[in-house]
């Protein structure tokens, strides 16, 4: 037991004591090295992967579930005259496009009132971003070079416009533009945020089944739309509130995986040779306190993506969210996407349980490497973290989250 061993130091052989603590420094070493490669380079049996993945896919499901009955198209600075922009791959009512504008070009945009064109613009954009990296498939978090191609299809008709109104030069345009992103966890989750913020920084209107505008009266409408127009804030924030918390916690997780994969810990080389008491030693103590408690984290981050969405089932999308039409498909948008998810949530939520699961088994050699490197850090009385407050008490037993982790 190190612990003992560290303890009666003063008592032992030196060579014995720094050629022992050497061999379970190494063991440790190696033990969060293949965790922490675990978390950054695998996708099936990574907690962290899975979570962002998670995150990701229910953005595009909430969309999916609710876009054809959000209103859009409302001026900001003159009445835009019945101009509409349609946003092709878009999942609208019967169809494969939303078209915004029209009558509500003549109603100013705001919060809890209509998505202005640009509005419906930023989001689409952050949406066809997502939509393409996930039908390409989301690289490893340690892959941050692979690039997707979007294409952001438009259109504009303004064939109704007066030739004396302020939007004379108007003219119909159908425009295709293609560009190149980064496909990796990070820019995506960028992408999901401006989603998610739209939508809750405007808490646009929901039209009702008896509007004429998009045709809402079908006979497979979702249950929770009414016949009048409703508040999108009012009625999705349980699931807006929670997916939020889900892009936010998925961020976190790529941040602190950036530290593992930025910094791999290098085992002793010359293990009968090591001073337990050089500074290069309390060095790698410290270093490994740090990965362990960045494992540790990501672990406890990933259980909090699969409980914030759960949440989603005291909302009124939980019959939706995770649901797709017989005819329609998570790989694309189809005239049968909308009113339900669509993103392949629900088989992306038991892949997180799975691999919270597989990866349960690894965490006890987590825990004994923070155990250990606390230990030494302690002992010999350099704990740099101690004065910032990151570890609280001299042993330092931590808090145990659902898989057993010691989280400092």
């Amino acid at each position: 037991n190190l612990n003992k061993l560290l303890a009666h130091h003063g008592h032992s052989n030196p060579e014995a004591i720094n050629a022992n603590s050497a061999t379970a420094i190494n063991q440790a070493i190696n033990n969060l090295n293949k965790s922490g490669q675990t978390l950054v380079d695998k996708t099936d049996n990574s907690p962290a992967y899975q979570a962002t993945l998670l995150a990701l896919k229910s953005t595009v499901g909430l969309w999916n579930s609710i876009a054809y009955a959000v209103i859009c198209g409302g001026y900001t600075d003159k009445p835009n005259h019945n101009t509409t922009e349609t946003f092709y791959n878009q999942p609208g009512q019967g169809s494969d496009s939303i078209t915004c504008g029209g009558t509500v070009g003549l109603l100013q945009a705001g919060k809890n009132s209509h998505l202005s064109i640009e509005q419906f613009a930023t989001l689409n954009k952050a949406y066809q971003i997502i939509q393409a990296a996930l039908k390409q498939g989301l690289p490893a978090l340690s892959n941050t070079k692979k690039t997707v191609e979007v294409t952001i299809k438009t259109a504009t008709n303004a064939q109704n416009i007066n030739v004396n109104n302020n939007n004379n030069n108007a003219a119909d345009t159908t425009v295709s533009i293609t560009d190149t992103y980064i496909n990796d966890a990070q820019n995506l989750l960028t992408q999901a945020q401006t989603i998610i913020n739209t939508l809750q920084d405007n808490c646009p209107q929901l039209k009702g089944k008896s509007s004429s505008n998009g045709g809402t009266n079908g006979a497979n409408t979702p249950s929770w739309q009414t016949s009048a127009n409703q508040n999108s804030c009012s009625v999705f924030g349980t699931e807006f509130s929670a997916i939020s918390d889900m892009i936010s916690n998925a961020q976190n997780i790529i941040q602190e995986t950036q530290q593992l994969n930025t910094a791999p810990l290098k085992s002793i080389v010359q293990p009968n040779n090591f001073n337990l008491n050089s500074p290069n030693s309390i060095a790698l103590a410290q270093s490994m306190l740090k990965n362990a408690q960045s494992q540790a984290a990501v672990l406890k981050l990933a259980n909090q993506v699969g409980s914030d969405f759960n949440r989603i089932s005291t909302g009124v999308l939980k019959n939706y969210i995770e649901e797709c039409s017989a005819n329609a498909s998570s790989e694309s948008v189809s005239s049968n996407t909308w009113g339900k998810g669509c993103a392949g949530v629900k088989q992306t939520l038991a892949s997180l349980e799975n691999s919270n699961a597989s990866f349960s088994s690894q965490t006890p050699q987590i825990n004994q490497a923070q155990t250990l490197a606390n230990t030494i850090v302690q002992e010999l009385g350099h704990n740099p973290f101690k004065r910032v407050g990151i570890i609280s008490s001299q042993t330092n037993n931590g808090a145990m989250n659902g898989l057993g982790v010691q989280v400092g």
